[in-house]
């Protein structure tokens, strides 16, 4: 049994592999059943909830809670067909696409929104611990709710901002490296590294050319990768 969780976790884990729980003797069945299909939504729509207990206490009135719940079920909506269009024949770099796009919205969306669930229970917490009436409650409350959703935009945006722009934002850092007793031969010799690559994370080919572009302009050489060159499986550098 200790092994067949620890093979779970290693699959859930490996979002390359996430897919292929369908094709496990083990797990086949639970992946085939309503209950996995439904197990994310019912998990977001439960952190929604939560999440919206401490939005209504920033009392900008109903119409931005229509907003909030216009939004998230949109959401609801782009995970029961992402589920309900599953393929498991279908190309594996295209379950891996939609895997990282399902991913990165549970990520952007739901990490953040831990910051106002916490901040809300803590103060749930200490009104069941102390009896709190009056207009100074009120404003407290919207304080902390404020506070909650302040620190949820920082993941959010940084978030956002990584997945949008920040993978694209090549930089060149240079070095110049002293050895002593190096032979004449290699002075001046120089190499380019390039690490962390993630090749499929990327799916605009004029992008990857200006990275590529960049090293060739370092005249280098010698060339050498380090760190993660794929994210999950070598394919991801087919052309």
């Amino acid at each position: 049994m200790e092994a067949k969780v620890q093979g779970l976790f290693h699959l859930i884990l490996n979002t390359g592999s996430f897919f292929e729980l369908r094709r496990c003797p083990t797990f086949a069945p639970y992946m085939r059943s309503s209950l996995f299909l439904f197990f994310p939504l019912v998990i977001f729509i439960v952190l929604d909830i939560l999440a919206f207990q401490t939005f209504k206490a920033l009392d900008l009135g109903k119409l931005f809670g229509r907003i909030y719940w216009l939004v998230h079920g949109l959401g609801y909506a782009y995970i029961l067909l992402a589920f309900f269009q599953f393929d498991p024949q279908a190309n594996p770099a295209e379950l891996r696409q939609g895997m990282q796009g399902f991913m990165i919205y549970a990520i952007a969306l739901y990490v953040p929104k831990l910051f106002p669930i916490s901040v809300g229970l803590l103060e749930d917490v200490f009104r069941s611990g102390k009896f709190v009436v009056g207009q100074g409650w009120s404003s407290r409350r919207q304080f902390v709710a404020t506070m909650g959703w302040g620190l949820a935009a920082i993941p959010f945006l940084g978030i956002l901002h990584g997945v949008f722009r920040g993978r694209f934002k090549y930089r060149v850092l240079t070095n110049r490296v002293v050895i002593p007793g190096l032979p004449k031969a290699f002075h001046g010799f120089r190499i380019v590294q390039i690490s962390d690559i993630h090749s499929g994370s990327f799916s605009d080919p004029d992008e990857v050319r200006r990275g590529v572009d960049m090293v060739v302009a370092q005249q280098a050489d010698a060339v050498v990768f380090t760190g993660d060159l794929v994210n999950n499986v070598a394919e991801e550098m087919n052309p």
